[in-house]
């Protein structure tokens, strides 16, 4: 697992965490970016790169003033010690801690179920699948590998049965429509 494409991931928000993870992840790769300088974490610095160290998703969560300050006293917090390479291990580390580490995502759509969003990410992993709700971060469905009593894909759809054959307490149907099907379905 490479720091590139896990931060890759977390950038575009495929990870729910909280404001005080995002503030270790964000001053993590601030210092992985440009090393131990608290002092270049002022404006009008800060504000050119913010966009860098946080996932969209998390940057209404706080004033600029606040994420600025947060992160600055978590770089100001390693020590002249820290190198490039421990501050990505540390950024791994902490990712690795989070429920969907390791997985790849993939966006889809869904229309058969009203009481969910139409839109969803899906996230396939060694132990299952999970279906996101893009806006949250929150979990909507997560199977084990062993759940998933039915997988195939065609063209730009994957079919998906869990359990039992219709929506209940044995199991559910879905039929994703998502670009990369057939690469999921290699999974």
């Amino acid at each position: 697992i490479n720091f590139p494409q896990e931060l890759s991931k977390y950038m575009q928000g495929y990870h729910k965490v909280t404001n005080s993870q995002a503030v270790q992840l964000g001053a993590l790769i601030w210092f992985v970016k440009f090393g131990h300088r608290p002092a270049s974490l002022q404006e009008p610095n800060f504000s050119a790169v913010f966009h860098n160290l946080l996932p969209e998703y998390l940057v209404k969560r706080m004033f600029l003033k606040d994420w600025q300050k947060a992160i600055a006293l978590e770089v100001r917090s390693y020590g002249a010690d820290l190198t490039v390479g421990q501050a990505q291990k540390r950024f791994l580390a902490r990712l690795y801690a989070l429920p969907l580490f390791g997985s790849s995502f993939f966006t889809a759509t869904q229309s058969l179920y009203t009481d969910i969003s139409e839109k969803l990410i899906v996230a396939v992993s060694a132990h299952g699948l999970t279906l996101l709700d893009p806006a949250t971060k929150d979990t909507l469905f997560s199977w084990r590998i062993n759940e998933i009593t039915n997988w195939s894909s065609r063209k730009n759809f994957l079919h998906l049965t869990t359990g039992g054959v219709l929506r209940s307490s044995q199991g559910m149907k879905f039929l994703l429509e998502m670009k990369e099907a057939e690469a999921v379905d290699g999974l």
